[in-house]
């Protein structure tokens, strides 16, 4: 089911590009890394982030370095993913942010925590954007 998932996601990222839409095909870039880790392949979900934030803006940035951070943590680089995790914050809240809930040195549990209650943030906004809720 996943290698049906990603062809479509494959074609749809190129009838995007070929559209010229680019905020588009980042989105699908994201989706794609998503699909990725969580069918275990974290180093090729990695590369789909820095594609991803060239081509979002805004609160959307926030998705990519989402799972920049998340694929960070799950290779144990804990201070990189708290800087992914920072990035996210700013990006969903427009200032800069700086996570209370990380210690200095953060520990992989604080910046997991963290990482979830952003995504479940960012997720709402979604919603709420894109669903009319």
């Amino acid at each position: 089911a996943a290698s049906d998932l990603l062809a479509a996601l494959d074609r749809l990222e190129n009838d995007g590009a070929a559209a010229g839409k680019a905020a588009a095909v980042a989105e699908l870039q994201c989706t794609r890394g998503s699909v990725l880790g969580a069918i275990g392949r974290t180093a090729e979900a990695a590369e789909m982030a820095d594609p991803a934030l060239t081509g979002l803006a805004g609160a959307s940035r926030a998705r990519a370095f989402l799972l920049r951070g998340s694929c960070l943590l799950v290779d144990r680089e804990v201070a990189a993913a708290a800087a992914a995790v920072a990035d996210a914050a700013s990006a969903l809240f427009g200032v800069d942010y700086e996570p209370s809930q990380l210690p200095t040195e953060p520990d992989s549990a604080a910046v997991a925590a963290e990482l979830k209650r952003l995504k479940q943030l960012e997720r709402r906004r979604w919603e709420r954007e894109w669903l009319g809720e």
